[in-house]
């Protein structure tokens, strides 16, 4: 990278997501994406930060594999000084296609502008939501009789990836190394376990032969995702279960759980609405060259 360019790469990652962790709104993926890659589970993002303004929560990560994944953060008064930054830095090659993720609704126009200035072409942005859970520690959460949450043993983390539609577009070792870290739930078939309120801050793992009915695990890109429940299981609200039994786990390991919806995608939105997890919108972009 040139010495003089505007970002420079960021190492103390953690620092970093203590710097940004308590901004409005949430940095829900990038901060996530921090935590991950500074205790080794994700190692793909490299992360940078404005090289003349310590004080600023900008912040870049762009993936070390493919230099045209890019996602973003600042604070909503940063948001003409990210775009200027972002026109002018060596670290992205606007000859090349590229796509912005998890862009929030504050800069979804500056954005905008600026990749159509650098690309000629018109576009328009992929929209979606981010719904983040609430934690409500009133509030308990109970497993009914004949089932039980543990975190996903070897069987299980193999299951979910092979009956996974979009696993042809990822790896099973990263998301072997995300749930064997205690980053996925499951929910378990226990004939002779009673109804009982779950205790979340000590979740047992699966034997490495079980395989659960209903899953859920953290992905690389730092939200919550490849929620399912086995087809005969279903309509029990045990999709209910899992998701908020894996957001209350992920949060407890210090992450912000969260996960992402397409805009259009109406049976999800009413899932995490009636779960009441926080719903705020954003934007993909993408163009070929």
């Amino acid at each position: 990278m040139d010495e003089e360019d505007v970002f420079q790469r960021e190492t103390n990652l953690l620092q970093l997501a203590d710097k940004i962790g308590k901004d409005i709104p949430k940095p829900c993926s990038i901060y996530n994406q921090l935590i991950l890659n500074a205790r080794g589970l994700c190692t793909y993002m490299n992360f940078y930060v404005l090289s003349k303004s310590p004080e600023s929560h900008i912040v870049i990560s762009i993936n070390k594999d493919n230099e045209e994944d890019i996602e973003m953060h600042c604070l909503k008064e940063e948001v003409n000084t990210l775009v200027e930054a972002l026109g002018c830095t060596h670290l992205i090659n606007w000859k090349k296609d590229i796509t912005f993720y998890h862009i929030y609704d504050h800069f979804i126009p500056g954005i905008k502008k600026l990749i159509e200035t650098k690309s000629g072409t018109k576009l328009e942005p992929n929209l979606c939501y981010i719904y983040i859970y609430k934690d409500n520690t009133n509030l308990s959460l109970s497993c009914p009789q004949g089932f039980d949450v543990k975190l996903l043993g070897k069987r299980a983390i193999r299951e979910m990836f092979d009956t996974w539609d979009y696993s042809h577009l990822s790896n099973f070792d990263g998301i072997n190394r995300l749930a064997s870290a205690g980053l996925a739930c499951g929910v378990y078939l226990c004939p002779t376990s009673e109804s009982k309120t779950l205790n979340l801050n000590d979740v047992t793992t699966g034997s490495d032969e079980e395989v659960p009915i209903a899953w859920m695990t953290t992905c690389s890109y730092g939200g919550l995702g490849i929620l399912k429940t086995v087809e005969k299981y279903r309509k029990r609200g045990l999709g209910t279960l899992i998701a908020q039994s894996c957001a209350k786990v992920v949060k407890n390991k210090g992450y912000i759980p969260h996960s992402f919806v397409q805009y259009d995608n109406s049976v999800s939105k009413s899932f995490f609405d009636k779960m009441h997890w926080e719903q705020l919108p954003c934007a993909s972009f993408k163009y070929k060259i």
